[in-house]
Formats: C-alpha cells, sequence, structure tokens
C-alpha cells in the first residue's frame, strides 16, 4: 500500500509539471534579449553549444541566382557553369523552390509566373502575391495580398486564406523556416514592424523583436534579421546571438550560403557576413551588370535531371 501511495504521488507531480510546462503563454521579448525560437511539429535539427561561433560546414559550393534589370534575364551560376532563364517579363520578386525546380516569379503587373527553368517550362497562375516563399514540399506557395496570408498551390487550384489581416497589422517579407511548420515574417503594426512567426494550421502568433528581413538557413538552425542599422544572427535555441552594426541602412534582402556565410545585398552591391568571425566584408559574389536575387538549393542542378 505504501509503495502504490508513493507512486500515485509522483504521478500527480508529472501531471501537475506538465500542466505548468503546456500552460505558459505566447509573448512577445523585450528588445535585446535573446529568446529560444518555440520548436516546430516537425523536429529540427539539435542546436549547437553555448561558446564561440564555430563554422563546422565544409565549404559549399552553391548556385547563385542573378538577374539583368535591363533585359529581366535570370542567370544561375555555380562556379564555372551557366545558365541563362529568359523570363522575358518585367520581375519584382521571386521565391525559390526547395528542391530547386522551379522558381515562382511576380512581375510588375502582378502577374504569377512559375518556371520550371531545368525544363525549359513556364506555368501562369491566376493568383498574385505581394510577398511569398515556398513551403518545404516545393509543392504549395505562402503569400501575402493585401496584408492577408494565404495558401496557393503551385498548380494554382488552389488558393486559400490562412489568416486576414489585423486592423492596423499586416504580413509583409514572408520566409519559411525548412524541415518545420513555421512560417516568419515582418509584421507591420500601425508605425513599427515587428519580427514574428505563426505556425502553420495553429492560431499561435509570436514576435520576438522589431525587425525586418527573416532570413533562414537551410538546416533551419540558425535565423537573421535587420533592425535599425543592426544585423541580428542567434541560434534557434537562443544560446548563441550577435548584434552587428552594418554602418549603413538595410540590405534589400539577404541570404544564407550554409550555415556559416549571410549574404546581404544593396543593389548592385554586395557583402558577407561569416559566422565563425563576426565580420562584415566585401563579397566576391558581385557581377557587373546584374542584381544578385537569391541562393539556390545545395541540391540544385544546372541541367534538367
Amino acid at each position: 500500500m505504501a509503495l502504490l501511495r508513493r507512486m500515485r504521488i509522483c504521478l500527480c507531480l508529472i501531471g501537475v509539471a506538465l500542466c505548468i510546462a503546456c500552460g505558459q503563454p505566447t509573448r512577445s521579448n523585450p528588445m535585446n534579449t535573446p529568446v529560444p525560437i518555440p520548436p516546430s511539429p516537425v523536429p529540427t535539427a539539435v542546436g549547437t553549444p553555448v561558446g564561440p561561433l564555430p563554422s563546422t560546414d565544409a565549404p559549399p559550393t552553391p548556385a547563385l541566382l542573378y538577374r539583368n534589370p535591363g533585359t529581366q534575364e535570370l542567370l544561375v551560376v555555380r562556379g564555372s557553369d551557366e545558365r541563362i532563364i529568359a523570363t522575358d517579363l518585367p520581375v519584382v520578386a521571386l521565391a525559390i523552390a526547395p528542391d530547386g525546380t522551379q522558381i515562382a516569379v511576380r512581375t510588375e503587373d502582378n502577374q504569377l509566373v512559375l518556371y520550371e527553368w531545368q525544363r525549359g517550362l513556364r506555368h501562369e497562375i491566376m493568383a498574385h502575391c505581394d510577398s511569398m516563399t515556398w513551403a518545404d514540399d516545393s509543392q504549395s506557395l505562402y503569400c501575402s495580398r493585401l496584408g492577408n496570408l494565404y495558401q496557393l498551390s503551385a498548380d494554382g487550384s488552389r488558393d486559400v486564406l490562412i489568416t486576414p489581416a489585423g486592423v492596423d497589422s499586416d504580413y509583409q517579407e514572408l520566409a519559411w523556416r525548412p524541415h518545420s511548420q513555421q512560417l516568419w515574417f515582418s509584421m507591420r503594426e500601425g508605425d513599427a514592424v515587428r519580427m514574428c512567426a505563426k505556425t502553420i494550421q495553429q492560431s499561435n502568433l509570436i514576435c520576438i523583436d522589431d525587425g525586418a528581413h527573416p532570413a533562414w538557413s537551410g538546416s533551419g538552425d540558425w535565423f537573421a534579421y535587420q533592425r535599425d542599422n543592426q544585423l541580428i544572427v542567434q541560434h534557434a535555441d537562443a544560446s548563441q546571438r550577435q548584434i552587428i552594426q552594418t554602418g549603413h541602412d538595410v540590405a534589400l534582402a539577404m541570404y544564407w550560403v550554409g550555415d556559416s556565410t549571410l549574404v546581404l545585398v544593396h543593389g548592385e552591391e554586395i557583402s558577407q557576413f561569416q559566422r565563425d568571425d563576426g565580420q562584415i566584408r566585401a563579397s566576391p559574389l558581385r557581377r557587373s551588370g546584374w542584381v544578385l536575387v537569391g541562393v539556390m538549393p545545395l541540391v540544385t542542378q544546372l541541367s534538367s535531371p
């Protein structure tokens, strides 16, 4: 009987602990205070330990995507290999599928066109997106439109409202966290711009800081964003965080190469942040007459499989 009573007491204590853990409210984070990014329902890689910021990546050979503002051509470059994608459309924004096979393009007149660039195919979708990002499976896009959030299938057959905009807020600059169910974005609330996320098919919303231009590394372990003239880079578990004074206005776009290098684009000017030493340097990725508009997934092949 005594043993049975002790077992009942232990089970009660475990139940209380679980209730407390589940009941923690989601809340905004005070500025400059690193917080762990909530885990996704889809497991992500284990975080690195607290300490310096070592780079354990083998040097990747990324395929880079450039746009020619004059001809509107897209150029895919990996090392000495190059491939031209003739869009013949005025490109305003684009998003690269995680499997590297498709590029979604928004044009000046709000057309949405998907390019299966390795096969030379093009598909027009009867929808438009102000900002867009691909889901992990490369089968659908998440799309902000007039501040609302939609999920759009790659074949255009589904265009579903996920979350409407608030009275004084809207969704901008969408970024999917790889290997997860988390969609990150900058959310305008009145005069402020917040760095926020939501888990798809759940109603929870978390905002961690003021900021813009969310960018996730390919592993889903490293997150970067900008706040005024600062670059913030942190591990998802908040064990490591760097705040770098960039000395200039925010970059127009940011792209990760592996987990160690973050590329910052200011028009044709390109710089890059190295996570291992915390320095921003001029980048060798600049090409005269071309604007860097994306880093292709490392699985990308320049020819059709």
